[in-house]
């Protein structure tokens, strides 16, 4: 497999679907894309807000502050692509007019269900014509793309003038790496 980073040959890594790259050191996945099909054990979202909301919300309110402060003065609109369970949403909701992106059906509808203005559907497909933000964000989704480079396109595509791009990305010294 050839590192989509720096056109080098990836290595075997931890696991058979697991590859890392000896020169830049990216790491990847090659999982098939299985949302919406629920053919896995189910996952118990109450053990998963218990145990990482808190976390999740600080973090996320750091991303909304550095997105304050390098977006463009008056910058309004943010996307959330992956939105999930709309916690992101929520906290960036005071500063923003937010929209989420969340391909799970099934998380996307309780998180829209208690008011969350989310979209059911995949980034930039469910976006409607010539929709556009001043700050588009990943908060550990875009790893989990199979064609980064065309996620990354359309978010050039969908960014206003002078708007911001932030990747939230795993990191392999990370806490839950």
């Amino acid at each position: 497999m050839v590192c989509i980073v720096c056109g080098n040959t990836q290595t075997a890594g931890l696991a058979p679907w697991h590859t890392t790259c000896p020169a830049c050191h990216y790491e990847s996945a090659a999982l098939s894309v299985a949302i919406n099909q629920h053919t896995g054990p189910e996952v118990n979202e109450a053990e998963r807000e218990a145990g990482l909301k808190a976390l999740r919300l600080e973090n996320f309110r750091a991303i909304v502050q550095y997105a304050k402060r390098h977006a463009r003065p008056r910058a309004r609109s943010l996307l959330d692509v992956g939105s999930a369970h709309g916690w992101f949403l929520e906290t960036a909701r005071e500063d923003f007019e937010v929209l989420g992106v969340e391909p799970d059906a099934v998380v996307g509808s309780r998180a829209a269900a208690r008011g969350l203005p989310v979209r059911a559907g995949f980034f930039p497909d469910v976006l409607k014509e010539g929709e556009r933000f001043d700050v588009i964000v990943f908060n550990d989704v875009i790893e989990h793309i199979p064609d980064i480079r065309s996620a990354l396109d359309a978010c050039r595509e969908r960014l206003n003038q002078d708007g911001i791009l932030i990747l939230n990305l795993p990191n392999s010294r990370g806490f839950f790496y």
